[in-house]
C-alpha cells in the first residue's frame, strides 16, 4: 500500500504578515524598531523603543534634514578656505617686501586741477617730441585718426607719463594727445581760440584769410598743429591731409561741442593752419 503524506505551505496570518511588512519598512528606513510589553502601574502596555542611525551626526539628534546637512558641510569648507587664505596672506605679508609707495593712479587723484592740466599738457610735448622726425609713426595710415586700445591709452593718461614710449601703440599716442586736449583746454585758451576761429570767418571772401601768427596761439593749440603739420607731410603715404587732420583736431578745441554749426568752422582753422 503506498501513502502519500500532503505537506501544505504555512498560512501567515494577515496580522503577521503587516507586523513583518513594517518591521522591512522600519528597517529600510535606517531605523532600528523593538517592541516589549511591560507591566505600568498594574497594566500591561506595549512599548516601541526606536535607535537612532549610525548615520546621525550626533547621537539625540536623529535624522538631520538633508538641506541643514549640506549648509553645515558647506559652511565648513568656507570656514577652512578662509582660514587658508588667512594663512598665505600672513606668510606673504612676512615673506614679501612690502611696497609703501602709492600708487600712480593715488598720485595723479590727489593733483588739483591745474596740476593735471600741466602734467597732461608736459606729456602732449612729450608725445609731440617722440613723434617728431619718426617716420615709422608719422607714415602710420590713419595717425590721429584711428583710435588705440583702450587699456593703453588709458595708462598713458592715468600715469601722465613723459617718457618710455617705445613699444606704445602709435594710434594710443595720437588718441591720449587729443584726449589730454578735449580733457584740459583751460576757458581762457578756449575762448581765444573761438575768437581766432571767428576773425577766420569773417575774413572770408577777401583776398587774405585772417589767420593769427603760430607763436600767438594758445601753446596747446600750437602744439597740436606744429605736430598736424610733420603728419600731413606723409599725406600721399597716411592717408592724412590737412582737411582730414582739420577734422580730427578742431572740434576739441570748441567752446561750445553741442553747438554743431561751429564744427565745420574749427575744422576749417585748424585745416588752414596745418596747410600754412
Amino acid at each position: 500500500m503506498i501513502m502519500s503524506l500532503s505537506v501544505n505551505k504555512p498560512v501567515i496570518s494577515p496580522q503577521v504578515n503587516d507586523q513583518v511588512k513594517t518591521q522591512v519598512a522600519e528597517a529600510n528606513s535606517g531605523k532600528v524598531t523593538q517592541e516589549n510589553e511591560l507591566k505600568l502601574a498594574g497594566e500591561t502596555r506595549s512599548v516601541r523603543l526606536a535607535e537612532t542611525p549610525l548615520k546621525a551626526e550626533d547621537v539625540g539628534k536623529g535624522r538631520m534634514p538633508s538641506q541643514t546637512y549640506f549648509t553645515n558641510v558647506l559652511a565648513r569648507i568656507n570656514d577652512a578656505l578662509s582660514s587658508l587664505f588667512s594663512i598665505l596672506n600672513s606668510v606673504k605679508e612676512k615673506v614679501l617686501p612690502q611696497d609703501n609707495t602709492k600708487t600712480v593712479d593715488s598720485v595723479k587723484e590727489t593733483m588739483l586741477p591745474q596740476d593735471k592740466a600741466k602734467a597732461a599738457m608736459a606729456q602732449n610735448e612729450a608725445i609731440l617730441a617722440f613723434v617728431s622726425g619718426n617716420e615709422d609713426i608719422l607714415k602710420e595710415v590713419g595717425f590721429l585718426r584711428l583710435s588705440g586700445g583702450f587699456g593703453e591709452i588709458n595708462e598713458l593718461k592715468k600715469s601722465a607719463r613723459t617718457e618710455g614710449f617705445e613699444g606704445t601703440g602709435p594710434h594710443a599716442l595720437g588718441s591720449t594727445f587729443k584726449q589730454n586736449i578735449r580733457d584740459n583746454l583751460s576757458e581762457e585758451d578756449a575762448e581765444s581760440i573761438s575768437k581766432m576761429v571767428d576773425a577766420m570767418v569773417a575774413s572770408r571772401g577777401r583776398d587774405k584769410l585772417d589767420l593769427p601768427a603760430l607763436d600767438k596761439m594758445p601753446k596747446i593749440a600750437q602744439d597740436a598743429i606744429m605736430l598736424g603739420k610733420q603728419v600731413a607731410a606723409y599725406s600721399d603715404v597716411n592717408k592724412m591731409d590737412a582737411n582730414n587732420l582739420g577734422i580730427v583736431l578742431g572740434p576739441n578745441f570748441s567752446d561750445d561741442p553741442a553747438n554743431l554749426s561751429r564744427t565745420p568752422q574749427y575744422n576749417d582753422f585748424f585745416a588752414k593752419m596745418i596747410a600754412s
